[in-house]
């Protein structure tokens, strides 16, 4: 992914990466609200975490998506290639979960929306924008529900920690 390849692409992470800001944004001011009327073993599951931490833990996220991003996007090569697969998979992939959460709850999730509206679509095209085939694009959203939780925890925990 060099040269023309990665200038190409850059476009499409650069949107994905502000969608995934306003995304984690609006979770940030609406999430801990209603998960407490909508899912409370999710509220449960956070515990004493307050929403000053639970903000904090979604600016770190969008900290290291724009770190990994810039790293994938300036490394090029199959190391880049990968790393952006892994963002455009792991970010679309939390918006299917943010769509199903809702589906399965009967309420839009925060995040569902700027997820269908933004995130999506901005996953899609930098997936496509790759040099992948369909299974390698499949995979990459599927290692990517993975990927989630996987950051997700840690930088609520570090957020509770800093602000304890």
């Amino acid at each position: 992914m060099s040269g023309a390849r990665a200038g190409r692409c850059g476009r499409p992470l650069a949107v994905l990466l502000l969608a995934f800001v306003i995304q984690n944004t609006e979770e940030a001011v609406f999430l801990p609200f209603w998960a407490m009327a909508h899912l409370p073993a999710l509220a449960g599951s956070l515990g004493d975490l307050t929403i000053s931490q639970f903000a904090l833990a979604a600016g770190l996220l969008n900290l290291f998506a724009i770190a990994v991003g810039v790293f994938g996007w300036r490394q090029g090569g199959p190391l880049g290639v990968a790393v952006l697969a892994l963002i455009g998979g792991a970010l679309l992939a939390n918006t299917l979960s943010h769509v199903a959460v809702s589906l399965a709850t009967g309420s839009v999730m925060p995040g569902a929306v700027s997820g269908l509206v933004l995130q999506g679509p901005a996953a899609l095209w930098l997936l496509l924008c790759l040099p992948l085939t369909r299974a390698q694009a499949v995979g990459a959203t599927a290692l990517g529900l993975a990927v989630v939780p996987a950051f997700s925890l840690p930088a609520l925990a570090l957020a509770r920690f800093m602000l304890n």
